[in-house]
């Protein structure tokens, strides 16, 4: 079982890392330097939202699409490379050159108009980090003390976020008004490096940003991601240390099949695939509206309510296109991407017969497995972000996990053993890469 949630395990959590104590693009003030890179321009063209205020027609998003491929293609093999020895580097590297090639192949497809409005929101974007930006340090002729004065500014708030993020430790609600106050933060240090601007400065800014527009909170993963494109896809929001009982972060059904191995082990046949395709587009445009409500609102709770619903829909759609055979592996993957989780399955539950005495055990277990994830992340988070100690953060959890299962596995009847078995099936590997969907460049894969 060590194969599949591991990989989803550490994914997970440096999405932990970066997001919630870094950057979260999308609002003033998100995305300090030294954090997660701020959106960039072939990121944000993929958006509905962003499409629409730049006017781009069918003819440009189906040639952005074959450029956005065509540079896909010229780095597949690099970084397929790069992953497969875990070239973290190298990874970054090339994620960055794509990242260019990519913004250069969609500005040239634009007309001046587009490319300029483009290019305001992708600063607009960046927050506090577009005055790192070479271009707007440039076009704002900040003087060195006052790139020193940012570099200063974007350290304190990075040391504050770090500070209620730990205070508020993993409680749903401390980390939900967490969320809130470091919002506070970041919009404070990015107007509090506005206003340090002479009024040539404020006036270069103004023609840098242009009228004010609301970036989406889940810009760079384009229109769409979920199964295949257009199926739901289990956004940000709930991604956390995965742990006890009460995490909010699960592996759904519909993110495994975007793995091209999970098709082939449950051979899905390419009919299978188109109608998932289909019903996928179904269920995204039924929650579209209500799920872009709660985004703009930064309703977390409220996203994850949509997400719950939106992928039992695209549950029960899939039981209605999978052959039973398929159901069962896929749902047998599904319990095995869920780590310690997977007890606190209504399903898990219900085929091991637990004892009330055997969920209260589980339950106090996850909670140590929660606290030992927690103190693991905070004493990597010392000092500042730093990629070692975030591997060896990650390393330390995985065995926490695998310990605590294992615990509860041996303590259960030989009746329970074989239900369980039954529940994970065979051990089954799988690159947590693959689960994400198209559109973000450095991640891009071929679509099923």
């Amino acid at each position: 079982m060590r194969g599949v949630y591991t990989t989803i395990l550490t994914a997970g959590l440096f999405a932990l890392a970066a997001s919630p104590a870094f950057a979260q693009p999308g609002r003033p003030g998100f995305g300090p330097p030294g954090g997660m890179p701020a959106p960039t321009a072939a990121m944000l063209v993929n958006n509905d939202k962003v499409a629409a205020e730049l006017k781009i027609t069918d003819d440009q998003k189906a040639d952005i699409k074959k450029a956005a491929d065509k540079v896909r293609d010229k780095y597949k093999d690099d970084m397929d490379k790069a992953r497969a020895s875990m070239d973290r580097e190298k990874m970054s590297e090339l994620r960055k050159a794509q990242g260019e090639e990519s913004d250069k192949a969609v500005l040239a497809i634009l007309k001046p108009e587009q490319s300029k409005r483009l290019s305001q929101i992708v600063v607009q974007a960046a927050g506090l980090q577009a005055f790192s930006k070479e271009d707007v340090e440039t076009a704002l002729k900040l003087t060195d003390k006052q790139k020193q004065d940012v570099k200063d500014t974007a350290k304190d708030l990075q040391d504050d976020i770090k500070d209620v993020f730990q205070d508020a430790g993993m409680d749903p609600e401390k980390r939900t008004a967490a969320q809130k106050k470091v919002q506070t933060l970041r919009t404070d240090a990015f107007d509090k490096v506005v206003a340090s601007l002479s009024d040539e400065q404020k006036k270069t800014w103004k023609d840098l940003t242009g009228d004010k527009f609301d970036v989406p909170l889940n810009v760079g993963f384009g229109p769409g991601v979920g199964a295949f494109p257009g199926a739901p896809g289990p956004g940000r929001p709930g991604f956390g240390p995965p742990g006890g009982p009460g995490q909010t972060f699960a592996v759904t059904s519909s993110m495994l099949l975007r793995s091209e191995k999970v098709q082939g082990e449950i051979k899905l046949s390419d009919s299978q695939k188109d109608d998932i395709k289909k019903e996928g587009e179904t269920v995204r445009a039924k929650y579209k509206d209500d799920m872009d409500k709660a985004r703009s609102d930064m309703d977390r709770e409220k996203m994850g309510e949509l997400m719950k619903s939106q992928g039992e829909d695209m549950d029960k759609a899939l039981a209605g296109i999978l052959k039973s055979d398929q159901s069962k592996r896929l749902k047998q993957l599904e319990v095995q991407a869920s780590g310690f989780q997977a007890f606190s399955r209504d399903d898990v539950k219900s085929g091991l017969k637990l004892t009330d005495a055997q969920q209260k055990d589980i339950e106090a277990a996850g909670k140590d497995v929660q606290k030992s994830v927690q103190e693991a992340f905070q004493d990597a988070f010392q000092g500042g972000f730093n990629q070692e100690k975030m591997a060896d953060a990650m390393k330390k959890t995985q065995a926490i996990q695998t310990e605590a299962i294992e615990k509860v596995v041996k303590g259960m009847t030989d009746e329970q053993k074989k239900a369980w078995k039954d529940l994970t099936g065979d051990k089954f590997e799988i690159d947590m890469s693959e689960l994400r969907g198209p559109g973000r460049p450095g991640r891009d894969r071929p679509n099923p």
